[in-house]
This record gives structure tokens, sequence and C-alpha cells, in this order.
């Protein structure tokens, strides 16, 4: 969308309220990307840092939750169960990877990536018989 309204601007020579109407923004978002890319070039049109506090687990250890979370339960001590809860997978997180995760982090990370360890249906097939065509 930024590269877009840079585009029609100095291009096509677009006024700001033609480019706000084709790409579907307001005149003050086409006039702020604008300013920006005037000020610092193409730099200028990625995101700026955002205020808040950092992250308190990275990309690494999230992936080892995921990858926890698609292993069976069993295989961590919870022998029985077929599917993970939300306070087993964070009660393994904790034992196993050390991470002092709580359960809404362990929910977040799965739900960012779409999974739901703990609504996994398995099925069987069963062997397909072949028959003998003479």
């Amino acid at each position: 969308m930024r590269a877009s309204i840079i585009w029609r601007l100095f291009h096509h020579r677009s006024s700001v309220a033609r480019v706000a109407a084709c790409v579907g923004v307001t005149e003050r978002t086409v006039r702020k990307w604008r300013d920006r890319f005037l000020e610092a070039g193409v730099a200028g049109l990625y995101d700026r840092p955002r205020s808040g506090r950092p992250p308190r687990f990275g990309p690494e250890q999230r992936c080892e939750v995921i990858a926890l979370a698609c292993d069976a339960p069993a295989n961590y001590g919870f022998e029985g169960q077929t599917l993970w809860t939300y306070d087993t997978l964070t009660d393994a997180v904790r034992r196993t990877l050390g991470l002092p995760m709580s359960r809404s982090s362990i929910w977040r990370t799965l739900e960012q990536n779409a999974l739901r360890p703990h609504r996994v249906r398995m099925w069987l097939h069963s062997p397909t018989r072949t028959s003998s065509r003479r």
C-alpha cells in the first residue's frame, strides 16, 4: 500500500485526493507516507520501532513450544493422554524446555500459528483390498 501511494504520487503525478481514492485510504494517510518518503527515501516506508515491552520469548523458543505441541503428550510423561490441554502443555514446556512461559503465552503462540493440539481428530484408514481380477 505504501509503495502504491508513492508510485501514484510521483510516477502518475496524481493529487493526494486522487491517490487516496484509488488506494482506498484517507488523504491524511497519503500525506503521511509522502512526507516520510521525502524525508528518508525508501527507508521511510518501513515501520518505525513501536513503544511497548519487547517480547519475553524469542522465535526460537516459540518454535520449541510449537514442536512440543505437535508431539504426543505421552512422550513427555503424560501417559494415557492422547491430546494436550493447555495446562499439561504449560507443565511440559516448563519441565522439558525450562521456559517459565505462562499458559496465556503458550495459547498466544499456538493461536498465532493456527495450531489447536487440543482439538486434533484422528482417524484410521482401512487397508485397501486388492481384488484379483481375472
